[in-house]
């Protein structure tokens, strides 16, 4: 199966080679065992690998759907799909001519040995009479006339063609060495030197026509070389330049088989082991949940602790402050520090007048019925404080009499939201949003020229041609703030009619 490389721009066609006998073929699968010639460029060949690429990424998508590639029944289900793109085994035979059957071809059309003989033929009489004319020879006895340079002089001769010897030419009685004279000069007077320069003109003559007529056999090889690998691809063959040889797309299949099982196997070691993970992680989680619960009986009575965790939250805050800048200095709600675990938050916040610490599964949240805002969630990972989520407009039950109603959601006036917006510009600066708009956008949310659906474009769907696709409903607007090692966002709800905001939540969190 075995393809033998040819490379055209230094290859010289071995026409004299012995002729290689065609393989006979019995049936489409037999053919392409033949050893045919090729052209082989890093730019051919492209459907071969297009087919090939296609048949891999099937493999690679039956793998990861689960799917043995070992068993007979996944294998005609890669047959059956593959088949509806491209044949399995084409019903036409390989061309499998050799390089000794194409370049003999390629002869026959660019020259014929007949009329290439006559062509030579007339060339040289042709050439023959060119070099006579261009290298005539002088008679003796005749007068003649030329310069020649002598050293760097140049010297003027003027008389009788008296003799010509081996070394030299006499002039009257005046002898110069044929070493001082060019080779036209030469043949003027030397019959064996003029011969051969005449005879070696009119070869020139004729390899330069031997060398047209061999690039003409060379490019027209090129042609049906180029033609053959075509034609197998049209007819639905593979070329599998790794091989270097033609294939069905049944046998490439075959062949990627052997490592496609080992991918199986790694596939299915991989889900294994993301099982394993999972599993460890639910058991770590849930004894991360214990762990959350056990905090609650904490006794935070004792004053030196609080006051130990107290001074290194403060310290470790200041150490922000002045080492980080904009929003990385903004650490969340007062003491609340990225890292400090569940321990240490409730015991920062077991002192807070009037407020009440409670426990949400692996989170936490404060609850500040008389204090501003009115609740925030502290969000662990693995015991460690990683997000904090501020919500301005809770606003909780009053008397034990109105229990049967719901929460009535806080209402934010005008100067009440552009002081929380003044504060945060104090600590972190300008939004990403008025960055870009380079202009107040909060005075635009005021003024109502700026809508939720303008601030923030809704995404394009997955599916533009479905004009049943339901758009993206954009209520709340949202602000941020993007750091090197936190994010912040501030959503709300602005009631233009009635001036007032509502939804107001600010979330702080450390970037994953």
């Amino acid at each position: 199966m075995k393809r033998l490389l040819y490379s055209i721009p230094g290859c010289v066609i071995l026409l004299s080679a012995a002729f290689a006998a065609p393989i006979p073929l019995d049936a489409a699968e037999k053919t392409v065992k033949a050893k045919p010639a090729t052209i082989y460029t890093q730019s051919e060949f492209k459907i071969s690998q297009e087919r090939m690429a296609m048949i891999d990424a099937l493999l690679d998508r039956t793998i990861k759907r689960g799917l043995d590639v070992s068993k007979q029944s996944t294998i005609l289900l890669l047959e059956t799909e593959i088949s509806g793109k491209m044949p399995l085994v084409p019903k036409a035979p390989v061309s499998n001519k050799t390089i000794s059957q194409i370049s003999a071809e390629a002869r026959k059309i660019v020259r014929d040995d007949v009329a290439y003989t006559a062509q030579q033929a007339n060339l040289r009489v042709a050439a023959e009479k060119e070099a006579a004319e261009k290298y005539p020879i002088a008679k003796l006895r005749t007068k003649v006339k030329f310069q020649y340079q002598k050293g760097p002089y140049i010297q003027d001769v003027e008389g009788i063609f008296f003799a010509a010897t081996e070394r030299y030419v006499q002039i009257n009685d005046k002898r110069i060495p044929y070493v001082d004279l060019t080779d036209e000069l030469r043949a003027k007077f030397d019959r064996k030197f003029n011969a051969e320069i005449r005879k070696e003109f009119v070869e020139k003559k004729i390899r330069e026509l031997d060398q047209k007529k061999n690039d003409e056999i060379q490019q027209t090889f090129t042609k049906l070389l180029a033609g053959q690998d075509n034609l197998n691809e049209k007819n639905g063959y593979i070329y599998d330049k790794s091989e270097k040889q033609w294939t069905t797309a049944r046998g490439y299949l075959q062949k990627q088989l052997p490592d496609a099982m080992k991918k199986y196997q790694a596939y299915l070691e991989e889900q294994r082991i993301k099982q394993q993970k999972a599993r460890e992680l639910e058991a770590a989680r849930a004894k991360e949940l214990a762990a959350s619960r056990a905090v609650t009986a904490i006794d935070t009575s004792d004053v030196k602790k609080y006051e130990e965790i107290l001074n290194a939250a403060k310290k470790k805050r200041q150490e922000i402050r002045e080492n980080k800048s904009g929003v990385d200095t903004y650490q969340g709600f007062r003491n609340a520090l990225w890292g400090a675990s569940r321990y240490d938050v409730a015991y920062l916040f077991s002192r807070t007048k009037g407020a009440r610490y409670e426990y949400v599964d692996f989170n936490s949240k404060l609850i500040l019925p008389r204090y501003f805002p009115a609740e925030v969630f502290f969000v662990f990972d693995n015991n460690s404080l990683v997000k904090v989520v501020i919500d301005y407009g809770y606003q909780p039950r009053q008397k034990d009499d109105e229990a049967a109603k719901s929460d009535v959601k806080r209402l934010f006036s005008s100067e009440d939201f552009n002081n929380l917006v003044i504060s945060l510009h104090d600590i972190c600066g300008e939004s990403d949003e008025e960055k870009a708009a380079k202009g107040n956008i909060f005075k635009e949310i005021a003024n109502g020229t700026l809508t939720p659906e303008k601030l923030h474009p809704p995404l394009p769907q997955d599916n533009q041609e479905d004009e049943k696709a339901a758009p993206v409903i954009v209520k709340d607007f949202t602000v941020t703030w993007t750091g090197k090692e936190t994010d912040m966002t501030l959503s709300f709800r602005y009631d233009k009619d009635n001036d007032v905001y509502q939804n107001v939540q600010l979330t702080k969190e450390l970037k994953k």
